[in-house]
Order: C-alpha cells, then sequence, then structure tokens
C-alpha cells in the first residue's frame, strides 16, 4: 500500500495493491475501485497504525504478514506514471 498526495478534498491519498498485480492490469483504469478507508478498515484494520502517515509513504507486508515501510520505493517511476 501507498499513500499518494491527495487528488480531491475527500481522497485519502491511500493506494492498495495485492502485489500481485502485471503492468497491464495497472495500466487500465477500469480495473481500479474507490472505496472508503472504513471499508479497507473492516476487511483489515492493521492499517490503522499508518492511516494518518505523510504522503510519500510505502509499505509491504513480511513474511510475517507484518507491514515494513519501503524506505527505497521509486516515486519517481510512480509519478510519472
Amino acid at each position: 500500500m501507498l499513500k499518494d498526495k491527495p487528488n480531491e478534498p475527500n481522497d485519502s491519498g491511500w493506494v492498495i495493491f495485492s502485489g500481485h498485480e502485471e503492468d497491464e492490469f495497472n495500466s487500465n483504469p477500469d480495473n481500479f475501485q474507490i472505496v472508503a478507508l472504513g471499508v479497507v478498515l473492516n476487511v483489515d484494520d492493521s492499517i490503522l497504525a499508518f492511516i494518518n502517515e505523510s504522503p510519500l509513504c510505502a509499505y509491504e507486508r513480511n513474511e510475517f504478514g507484518q507491514f515494513d515501510k519501503i524506505h527505497d520505493y521509486d516515486w519517481e517511476t510512480y509519478l510519472s506514471e
């Protein structure tokens, strides 16, 4: 999951991926939907610890299922897409 700068007032900036998406899938906006953070928290409330992080930040699950911050995330590539 990553937090970008919000695009509008009701946008939290959070983007959540499974980690298994192909580039072709990610390039099609029809494959994405906007959901309330409450919906996401109902599925996995472990992200609550990160919800107020400032943009730009990224996290991924480690082998124990816990989120680790990605310190070397390639924001340049992400933001240029």
